[in-house]
């Protein structure tokens, strides 16, 4: 009587799958060193034992990393256009959407959002000559770009709501794994 033997391919080791998972498209301007150091972290916390488990670990990876994007850009939108009230402030002496800044304008708008603190101080002083706070920009600028922020907060609540569900998967799967093992010997 013939043996017959499976065709089937042993399955891939944690280490193959690197090249199986897809890894994340990063966007232009954003910080790789950053991504892998988050990956790296997150990895070894997780600590997936199994490949199922590493799938499970890479989604959870890119959530949080698509949480990350998306707050970014949330928060560019309205420092963008906290910038351009700033620069109408800077122009006109008030805070609104019509003006004809010139170059010194610009540079002071710019310098207000900007991460230099000794630019933002001085455009920060420039500002309360115009008896204009920078909270009150900020909150305009929220205003006027809110409608553009709903997706990203949309998007943000439904990551956090994937990101939870995952999350719980990948408990439940490791749970089960730690569960299944043959052989343990109990350690009283």
């Amino acid at each position: 009587m013939t043996k017959l033997v499976s065709a089937k391919a042993p399955p891939p080791k944690i280490g193959e799958l690197e090249d199986l998972i897809p890894r994340l498209m990063l966007f232009p301007g954003e910080d790789s060193i950053a991504y892998e150091d988050l990956r790296d972290a997150l990895l070894g916390d997780l600590a997936p034992g199994a490949p199922y488990e590493r799938a499970l670990a890479e989604n959870l990876v890119t959530l949080e990393w698509e949480a990350i994007r998306h707050r970014r850009m949330r928060d560019t939108l309205i420092k963008a256009k906290a910038r351009d009230l700033a620069i109408g402030v800077f122009s006109t002496g008030e805070v609104g959407d019509a003006f004809r800044p010139d170059k010194k304008d610009e540079l002071l708008g710019s310098a207000l959002v900007s991460a230099d603190r000794k630019s933002a101080a001085k455009a920060a002083a420039a500002l309360k000559k115009h008896e204009i706070s920078l909270d009150e920009i900020f909150a305009k600028a929220y205003s006027h770009v809110s409608h553009q922020l709903e997706l990203h907060e949309k998007k943000l609540a439904d990551l956090e709501t994937r990101r939870r569900r995952l999350r719980d998967d990948y408990e439940r799967l490791k749970a089960a794994r730690a569960g299944s093992v043959e052989d343990a010997e109990i350690i009283g």
